[in-house]
């Protein structure tokens, strides 16, 4: 058994849209799995897709954090659990508008559970082809 190497290291989302963009020849369905963890990351995010979005159909995928969600609709008892709601209850709030701006540049959104994935993902799909979009 070989070694492997991990860490943390965030994505170069200008770099990975560049890359993708000059190796599409025709207009392409292009579905993107990921999270974003800060605004900065996030408006990088919807800058290069945004520009993806102009020549191909982009559908963006996110799980909803259903642990963040019980945070933020949790009725606080403590100073602590109510200090834990105001952030759980803002940055869902920056998550809804980061897939707000997606869906205004033209990109796809599907913001659903870890267990609605599989469906949602294929409804998507056909729903793309039944209008024939690509």
């Amino acid at each position: 058994v070989g070694q492997f190497d991990y860490g943390a290291v965030a994505s170069n989302y200008t770099m990975a849209m560049l890359n993708l963009s000059t190796r599409l020849r025709r207009r392409s369905l292009i579905v993107v799995f990921t999270e974003f963890s800060d605004s900065i990351t996030a408006r990088i995010m919807v800058d290069n897709l945004s520009r993806l979005a102009r020549r191909h159909l982009v559908l963006f995928v996110a799980l909803r954090d259903e642990e963040l969600e019980r945070y933020a609709e949790a009725e606080p008892s403590s100073i602590a659990e109510l200090g834990r709601a105001v952030v759980a209850r803002e940055m869902l709030e920056e998550r809804e508008r980061v897939l707000k701006d997606l869906e205004h540049a033209g990109v796809m959104c599907l913001n659903v559970r870890a267990g609605q994935l599989s469906t949602s993902l294929m409804n998507s799909y056909l729903d793309i082809r039944a209008k024939e979009r690509i």
